[in-house]
């Protein structure tokens, strides 16, 4: 230190970055202790540990309320003052921020984006950087109000001071903040965000902006495939520069989540998955890697490849030893519960579940995506035992989903087509229109077929066939609609599902 000052405390911060990128905690303790204790170090100098510190904290250990100290202690030094100073008027500072930043960056074109200068303040962009892990933060332990209020800051800082490294996340959480309430604008920010992410050297923030983009923003607007032509960046982009965090978030979008979501075959997401497992589990990404081993075990149901149908339990992952550590865990189990009750055929346990969960997803982790097919598959499972049982709870419940997934279809979502559709089928069936149900179920599978939605295909002659046998009593119909049902999971990749339909036919 007192000989070579600048270059110790250079390789100090490499040690430690070093170290923790191949999980040798211990040693990254050391190095980061060695420079934090230091009283001659300024605050920039302390900055790069601190967010070494800080990614050990919300990535390693996932102790959100320790991110969530440590991020506003850091914030703290880097301000000169407090970042949150009344805890009680957080929600009113919140609402007034979103409001007067949506005004202010929707006004500006384009153009005005492109023309902004590099952000050249050292200290802003440490801000901007400590102020980005506690939006992440913020968003993994639901705190929204002061997610709101960092997001704020941020997008702030950039217009007046510029662009940098997380200028494109910025803005692809202000378009998530926004999208319930105008999709339009929220996919206006969405580009934006795209656009100043391109301009930033070097890439390491590219992968948190086209995974917050494409999760929570283009999806309302834009079709799925338009989503996939995204990731390449998405995927290398965070390999690359080592920001393993979002890098394997995005294995788990674009290799499993949005594939599924379109009906890609089965055997086409089944071959990433035992790769991404084993690259989230070099790089030590715990929760990425338990919310794709409940992925890769409901397809393993699907196929057949587990003892299980309806139980998440095989050799990906075990329901019966499985105890959610994080809210999204717990939610995300109970909707790939609720498919494989939906897939296979047991229409009461899924419903009973729709009523138990649903809207827990979209409270857990608003605006994801995934909201639709869970949305969905809640309202078929509901219709299927309104019609069975004429139950008001489930008719009721059903019919407010309908008009949800309806309103997004209105408000430019081209995605929910199909749902739609059958949706209308199932209403007209259950006030018994028959007619208007027999040509609505036939419009719902043609599109979901043209499309290339093979699992809904599926679903959707199931639920036909059940409609011409019990309530038109067309035997002949109904059985050649089951078969057109196994023919489509048969495509889809759905082994286990096809011989339990098999079974039941026979």
């Amino acid at each position: 230190w007192s000989v070579c000052r600048e270059t110790t405390l250079q390789l100090y911060t490499l040690g430690a970055e070093v170290d923790l990128a191949i999980g040798n905690i211990e040693a990254m303790k050391s190095y980061s202790q060695e420079v934090l204790s230091n009283e001659e170090c300024s605050t920039m100098e302390k900055f790069p540990l601190y967010l070494v510190e800080l990614f050990k904290l919300s990535t390693i250990d996932q102790n959100r309320s320790e991110t969530h100290r440590f991020s506003l202690s850091v914030l703290k030094e880097l301000m000169g003052h407090r970042f949150v100073t009344f805890q009680l008027t957080v929600p009113l500072q919140a609402f007034l921020a979103l409001k007067e930043v949506i005004k202010v960056a929707k006004a500006k074109t384009e153009k005005e984006y492109e023309e902004l200068q590099q952000m050249s303040d050292a200290r802003h962009e440490a801000t901007m950087k400590a102020l980005h892990r506690l939006v992440t933060n913020c968003f993994l332990s639901k705190r929204k109000f002061l997610l709101v209020l960092a997001a704020c800051r941020m997008i702030t800082i950039t217009l007046k001071h510029g662009v940098s490294e997380y200028a494109g996340t910025a803005f692809s959480v202000l378009g998530q903040l926004t999208v319930t309430s105008d999709p339009k604008t929220a996919s206006y920010f969405g580009e934006i965000a795209l656009l100043l992410q391109q301009r930033i050297r070097p890439r390491f923030s590219e992968c948190n902006t086209v995974f917050f983009v494409v999760c929570f923003i283009l999806p309302w607007t834009r079709d799925l495939h338009h989503c996939m032509s995204y990731s390449t960046a998405g995927i290398m982009s965070g390999l690359q520069t080592g920001n393993l965090e979002h890098s394997c978030w995005n294995l788990l979008l674009f290799n499993n989540q949005i594939p599924y979501q379109m009906g890609k075959s089965i055997s086409s997401i089944l071959k990433h998955c035992e790769v991404d497992l084993a690259q989230m589990k070099e790089m030590k990404q715990e929760e990425q890697i338990i919310v794709y081993r409940l992925h890769h075990q409901l397809l393993l149901n699907l196929t057949g490849l587990s003892g299980s149908t309806t139980k998440l339990k095989g050799t990906a992952f075990d329901c019966d030893t499985f105890v959610p550590r994080t809210p999204l865990q717990s939610v995300v189990y109970d909707i790939l519960q609720l498919d494989l009750y939906l897939f296979f055929g047991d229409l009461e346990h899924a419903a009973n579940l729709a009523l138990r969960i649903e809207g827990n997803f979209r409270r857990t982790s608003p605006n994801y995506f995934v909201e639709m097919f869970e949305t969905f598959h809640c309202a078929v499972a509901l219709y299927g035992m309104a019609r069975k049982t004429k139950k008001r709870k489930f008719k009721s419940l059903a019919i407010k989903l309908r008009h949800r997934i309806t309103k997004w279809l209105h408000r430019g979502n081209p995605n929910v087509q199909h749902y739609v559709l059958f949706l209308q089928a199932e209403q007209a069936a259950l006030d018994g229109h028959v007619d208007t149900a027999n040509k609505g179920f036939q419009d719902a599978i043609r599109l979901a077929a043209r499309t290339g939605h093979m699992h809904h295909a599926a679903l959707f002659n199931e639920r036909y066939s059940d409609f011409l046998r019990y309530n038109m009593k067309d035997e002949d119909n109904a059985a050649f609609r089951l078969q057109e049902a196994i023919r489509f999971y048969g495509e889809w990749g759905a082994k286990g599902v096809v011989r339990a339909l098999s079974a039941r036919q026979s």
